[in-house]
């Protein structure tokens, strides 16, 4: 007979050994189970990083592409990895993967085409804005035919002045010899300055001056290919001439500086942006003229030298080696200064001396001002005055600026648009006799009763 202690130590023993494997067994899935939790949470953290990185880094085609990419090698991993370990997961997220992928080639694609769409569109097309001149440089640049609707009232004889200079240098350049153009035309020769009471209209005044150059230029262009035997003004009275020679290419672009922003700007700042300016002024490849218009020129040029910082000072010498040197080479550079101050008493003379012609600018006088006034009152449809009422117009304007004049009947086109009323004689004289500080309570007592903007 066996023994039951026997067999009962048996069983024991046999039971620990089998409780010894389970323990081990369990040990070991623990163990792989936190080695696979330990992985996933360093994919997911990999994973996360990645996300972050790519959402600071731009939207492109080659970020798309590298995620399409990534997508792709990262599914093919996961299909090997449960080849080998026999891991039969859903075949959900085998599906989801792929429209992942077909939806991230969809925005490639439509990337693609949207920036095909927008070169094609950025193209110069009919209607587009003529002053968006394809530039890397920190200022704006017009073409000067982009002025010709612009109408400018008084300072004929300057305007006259300053384009005849101008062309009588052109035609001095284009036919005769060097000896000749170094005894006539100086570095300073293209050099102007406008100064007077701020709203005196320098700045229209300096638009006009440019399409009426360009204009100029044109007409010149096409007397000589042409070969017409007529005085330059009767060329405007054949329309045919007119339409032909207006279609020629401008040759004249202008830029506008405000000195004051140019000031403003950090130590060294200021020098690098006025060289900027001139070096695009005097490397013309396509030979045309090129306007620098700087307002408030005072800024630079005003005060006394020694009283000036060392920021000023640098910018006040360089503004001089500059106005020197602007037209070197007169053949090859055509560049034109023209300043516009309010204080033409507080620049200093070796400024003056570099300017060929310093125009004033006065309020404009009683002919002057009734011309602007006719003008102005074509843009007001029915409006209710009397020829007479003109001197009157132009009486009760004196001693107030251009700017002021073209402000009153502006802001009547624009009511009388907007409210669909009369103008009257009573109304204008009552704008134009009333001080600055009135202006507004008085523009909104005219109004009609009825508008809603006379009870604000």
């Amino acid at each position: 007979m066996v023994d039951n202690t026997d067999i009962h130590k048996e069983n024991q023993y046999n039971n620990k050994e089998n409780n010894e494997q389970v323990t081990n067994k369990r040990a070991l899935e623990e163990k792989e189970n936190e080695s696979q939790k330990n992985e996933v949470k360093i994919e997911v953290e990999e994973e996360k990083e990645k996300n972050n990185k790519e959402l600071k880094e731009p939207i492109s085609i080659k970020r798309l592409t590298n995620l399409i990419i990534e997508r792709i090698r990262k599914l093919n991993r996961r299909n090997m990895k449960k080849q080998t370990d026999g891991d039969k997961k859903s075949w959900f997220e085998y599906l989801v993967n792929l429209i992942l992928i077909a939806s991230s080639i969809a925005i490639v694609a439509y990337m693609i085409y949207a920036i095909y769409i927008t070169r094609k569109q950025s193209k110069v097309m009919p209607g587009a804005d003529p002053r968006a001149i394809p530039s890397k440089l920190d200022f704006e640049i017009v073409q000067a035919d982009c002025f010709g609707d612009i109408e400018y009232i008084g300072k004929g004889n300057i305007l006259q002045a300053i384009i005849e200079k101008l062309m009588l240098i052109d035609h001095v350049i284009e036919t005769k010899d060097k000896e000749f153009i170094a005894n006539i035309v100086k570095n300073v020769s293209r050099n102007f300055i406008l100064y007077g009471p701020s709203g005196t209209g320098k700045t229209l005044f300096v638009k006009k001056l440019a399409y009426e150059f360009a204009r100029s230029l044109k007409k010149r262009n096409f007397i000589k290919q042409k070969g017409i035997r007529r005085k330059f003004d009767d060329i405007d009275k054949k329309p045919e001439f007119v339409q032909e020679y207006t279609s020629y290419p401008c040759e004249v672009e202008i830029t506008f500086i405000d000195a004051t922003s140019v000031l403003s700007k950090f130590v060294g700042e200021s020098e690098k942006g006025l060289k900027k300016v001139f070096d695009w002024a005097r490397n013309s490849q396509d030979n045309k003229y090129r306007i620098i218009f700087v307002d408030e020129i005072d800024t630079f040029m005003g005060g006394d030298r020694s009283d000036a910082t060392e920021h000023g000072l640098s910018i006040r010498n360089l503004l001089l080696a500059l106005l020197d040197g602007g037209n070197i080479d007169v053949k090859k550079s055509k560049v034109i200064f023209i300043g516009s101050t309010n204080r033409f008493d507080k620049i200093g003379p070796e400024y003056k001396r570099r300017f060929n012609g310093a125009y004033f600018f006065d309020l404009p006088d009683f002919n002057e001002r009734k011309h602007l006034i006719s003008e102005a009152l074509k843009h007001i449809p029915n409006a209710q005055y009397k020829k007479e009422d003109l001197e009157r117009f132009a009486t009760l304007t004196n001693k107030k600026s251009q700017a002021y004049i073209m402000k009153v009947f502006s802001d009547l086109v624009c009511n009388m648009s907007i409210y669909k009323y009369t103008v009257k004689t009573e109304d204008i004289v009552a704008l134009l006799r009333c001080k600055e500080e009135e202006y507004d309570a008085t523009l909104r007592r005219n109004l009609p009763k009825s508008t809603f903007y006379r009870g604000l």
